[in-house]
């Protein structure tokens, strides 16, 4: 009875999702309607430890990437800011905070108006020099379908006497603080299929792992699934399965009394310190729930399936001799409380389940490439179930010489334009990168209707913030096209394309209120193909990498996965490594050289045949042209930080990071790099970026822009030395066609 009670318990931690990994120690703290249990019984108190179906949230303005103060200075300022939730769940005491400074030096008047989802909330008039403009207010719980709450901040400063008077202050301006935040909870019972457990993850979601050392399948799977949220711009945490033997820290635990008799409960009383001795104690760690314990998403591999389902089995078998509860008590709880059917995954799949009023996502090991894009923004809002097991996952572009923006998940639509408007979409190269081709050339296609100044529109075009191209707008209700080369120092793994729109407000000389146009970015933009630029620097490793490209890893980075998890991550995110289409490698314990046969990114395994231009001689990081000749840096004692470097490695080339010193640098938030074939990098990103290859930029300079990089883009299959034998055959033409016309000349002399 017992041995099927053990096996009921790990089938339900399998549905019952990410945190089914949890599912056990939830197992016997989740609520269990119908039971009649005494106060002081095991049952009852299991039950009263489960957590509540009801999660909270924070987020924060610089969780979305806003860390420093916006700032509105003009007469009239607006901002418009998006706070994420869980598409259509209702929320619950949902609150927002607004965080904010005024300065009043200009005096006038001075109006702060803030509006939620379009409504009007708050008005308020501020007559000091300066002072706070913090703010408390309530939120409609209502669900959202579109997944935001929208905050609207007008400020409008007028220091005019009469009405057309100049208006303009730099004195008057309100500062809103990264600190502005909303804060909701909501019910996770609402939560109904893979799409929306997505979009309700905590803005630092914790990943659980198994013990060290974790598995190659498991290890490929966590970093792919912590690159495709650090994407979605979340700061992720990997936390392990503690391991039987293993010293852990337990400040603050509390034991129930009804508990204290059980001896694994009795084990971890003292606190503090504490090494599990035996699997019923880590069992019983799971059933009290400690925020290490509390994932988002777990990493489902056999281990940890096996190591959970041990871990309570033997936890039964101590409630059960007791005498506080039957086995069929404790059966018909566990049935109730979890609806799984086995204890692991099928191979493959993506699961959400519940467990203790939570929420989880379950992958299986093998699964996170696919799960990653899945989870994009592409095929994310298709996800309208509980558990799919993915055979085939990848963007939907054809072999084509161009693809729109809405292939890439893009959203052309119409917004109103009365001072400015920004429409904007995101893309990842890895989608870009077709057989040896990237994006050179994009074209936006607009439509603007007329206002009643004389003064055209301005339609802007950025990419990743560089101004690509601008254009005066007719605004006759017809087609137009802004159209721009894509330089290759622009791309970036994950990129923002950006279209601006201005337009001059006219009031008809103050008799009139300035009113908003609309504009339009058409379904027909699109992106034009032309020859990767496979430069021997990071951003010539960017094509590279998204494409069909190896991971290669020591053995030692298994044995401590938690610790470098974190570094892949941040790596593979720096480079453009796709999270899709790389594959693994793990090197042998002894160590023996991998040899690439692709494109590589290399974490502390120097590849076979590696031609290095910075390397590590003990504490002591040397850099030159090769080993053996004279270094041009020569440090000793650098600690916490890497050096990064592009490397060739028999006939392939890739990125090659060395760690310097004992630990790995923990870094702040994600990276890029861009310029340059070595870095030294930190906890803050790249410190110095060198290119030993064109150290004066002649390169970049020749092959960015002008008349140089026309051919390419109009045939891409052309090489750079046809330009100058073009030039050759045009000058020779231009010289035959004069000595052509002085013989014509002589003869027509001659002939007179």
């Amino acid at each position: 009875m017992q041995s099927h009670l053990l096996t009921q318990l790990h089938i339900n931690q399998k549905k019952s999702g990410p945190r089914w990994l949890l599912v056990p120690y939830l197992l016997f703290s989740l609520a269990a309607p119908g039971l009649t249990l005494g106060a002081t019984s095991i049952l009852s108190t299991l039950e009263q430890l489960a957590t509540s179906s009801l999660v909270s949230r924070e987020i924060r303005l610089d969780d979305l990437g806003f860390e420093t103060p916006e700032n509105l200075v003009s007469s009239d300022s607006r901002r418009e800011l998006f706070f994420p939730v869980p598409p259509g769940v209702p929320l619950n005491k949902a609150t927002l905070h607004f965080d904010a400074d005024y300065l009043r030096g200009d005096g006038g008047r001075t109006t702060l108006l803030l509006s939620l989802d379009s409504y009007p909330v708050s008005a308020r008039a501020f007559t000091a020099d300066q002072g706070d403009a913090n703010l408390r207010v309530g939120v409609d719980g209502q669900p959202r379908k579109n997944g935001f709450v929208k905050l609207s901040v007008a400020w409008a400063s007028i220091v005019a006497e009469s009405l057309c008077e100049d208006s303009r202050t730099i004195g008057n301006a309100l500062t809103i603080l990264p600190s502005t935040r909303l804060t909701y909870s909501f019910d996770t019972r609402d939560i109904k299929d893979l799409s929306v457990a997505w979009s309700a993850l905590p803005p630092a979601p914790l990943i659980l792992i198994s013990s060290d050392p974790l598995s190659p399948e498991a290890y490929d799977t966590a970093w792919r699934l912590g690159l495709a949220l650090s994407r979605a711009g979340k700061r992720v945490v990997f936390h392990t399965l503690p391991a039987i033997q293993e010293e852990i820290d337990l400040p603050g635990l509390e034991i129930p009394t009804a508990l204290k008799d059980i001896p694994a409960y009795a084990a971890l009383a003292g606190g503090g310190r504490h090494r599990l001795a035996t699997p019923a104690e880590l069992g019983a760690l799971l059933t009290l729930a400690p925020d290490f314990l509390l994932p988002d998403l777990i990493v489902a591999d056999d281990k940890l399936l096996r190591t959970v389902k041990e871990a309570m089995d033997a936890l039964a078998q101590e409630i059960l001799a007791t005498g506080q509860a039957s086995t069929a008590e404790i059966m018909d709880w566990l049935n109730r409380s979890f609806t799984t059917a086995n204890g692991t995954l099928a191979e493959g799949e993506i699961q959400l389940a519940r467990h203790g009023g939570r929420t989880l996502i379950a992958v299986a090991a093998g699964s996170g490439g696919k799960a990653a894009e899945l989870f994009g923004e592409f095929w994310r809002h298709a996800l309208e179930t509980r558990a799919v097991v993915p055979q085939a996952i990848a963007p939907p572009l054809p072999d084509a010489s161009r693809v729109t923006l809405g292939a890439l998940g893009a959203v052309p639509g119409t917004l109103d334009v009365l001072a400015r408007g920004d429409w904007t979409a995101t893309f990842d190269l890895s989608n870009l990168s077709v057989e040896g081709r990237m994006p050179r050339e994009v074209a936006i296609d607009l439509v603007a209707a007329p206002g009643p100044s004389a003064t055209q529109p301005v339609a802007s075009l950025y990419l990743n913030d560089y101004l690509l191209s601008a254009m005066r707008l007719a605004a006759e209700g017809k087609t137009e096209h802004l159209v721009a080369t894509i330089p290759a120092y622009v791309l970036a793994p994950r990129n923002l394309l950006r279209v601006t729109f201005q337009r001059q407000p006219v009031s008809d000389d103050c008799r009139e209120e300035p009113q908003a146009f609309p504009v339009a970015v058409l379904p027909s933009s699109h992106f034009r193909f032309g020859k990767a630029d496979f430069g021997e620097n990071f951003t010539g490793m960017f094509p590279r990498l998204a494409r069909d490209a190896e991971l290669l890893l020591p053995a030692s980075y298994l044995r401590n996965a938690s610790g470098t998890l974190p570094l892949v991550m941040r790596m593979a995110g720096a480079t453009g490594l796709s999270p899709l289409r790389a594959t693994l490698r793990v090197a042998d314990e002894s160590n023996a050289l991998l040899k690439p046969v692709k494109a590589f990114l290399a974490l502390d395994v120097v590849p076979a045949e590696a031609q290095v231009k910075a390397w590590l001689d003990g504490n002591r990081l040397l850099i030159g042209q090769a080993p053996g000749d004279a270094p041009y840096f020569d440090v000793a004692g650098l600690e916490r930080i890497g050096v990064a470097q592009v490397v060739k490695a028999g006939n392939t080339t890739g990125v090659l990071w060395q760690t310097l010193g004992p630990d790995l640098p923990r870094f702040d938030k994600p990276f890029l790099l861009s310029q340059g074939d070595i870095a030294l990098v930190g906890g803050r990103g790249p410190l110095v970026l060198i290119d030993g290859s064109d150290p004066k930029s002649e390169r970049l300079a020749a092959n960015e822009g002008g008349i140089l990089s026309a051919p390419d883009l109009l045939f891409p299959g052309l090489s750079a030395w046809i330009i100058p034998v073009i030039i050759v055959i045009t000058v020779s033409f231009l010289v035959l066609v004069i000595l052509a016309g002085i013989v014509k000349r002589r003869r027509t002399s001659a002939q007179s």
